[in-house]
């Protein structure tokens, strides 16, 4: 005997949990770090963690340098990623004293990167 009022729910687990933690960070007014997000969230740490660091890969995320998340406006690519990097991703830079705008800041680690890559090539001069 079939149960007539009843509907059946299917859910991807991992699914839900990556759900609860974007929209806890659309709520949130300041950055959390992991652990903040595991308690708010009841998800083990790991999990946590583990999700996270796929959100931050494909560009949901943006993680500053104390190592808290927030969501990012729109979805952002970095070049490892399959999505494409948008300097509204990136955070001001303060530099010798002077704050750079996201558009610099992404001029600036792209020139440092391009150095590491080639060390013998150009230099590390900005004027801004």
């Amino acid at each position: 005997m079939q149960n007539a009022g009843k509907k059946r729910i299917y859910v991807v687990p991992v699914l839900m949990r990556t759900l609860d933690i974007l929209e806890l960070l659309c709520r949130s007014d300041i950055s959390l770090n992991s652990h903040e997000i595991s308690n708010a969230t009841d998800i083990p740490h790991t999990t946590t963690y583990r999700i996270l660091q796929t959100l931050l890969h494909r560009g949901y995320v943006a993680q500053n340098h104390g190592g808290k998340y927030n969501i990012r406006s729109q979805p952002a690519k970095d070049p490892i990623s399959p999505r494409t990097a948008d300097a509204q991703g990136f955070y001001d830079l303060q530099l010798l004293g002077t704050t750079l705008k996201a558009d610099q800041t992404v001029e600036v680690l792209n020139t440092v990167l391009q150095s590491l890559r080639h060390p013998n090539e150009g230099s590390l001069n900005y004027n801004f």
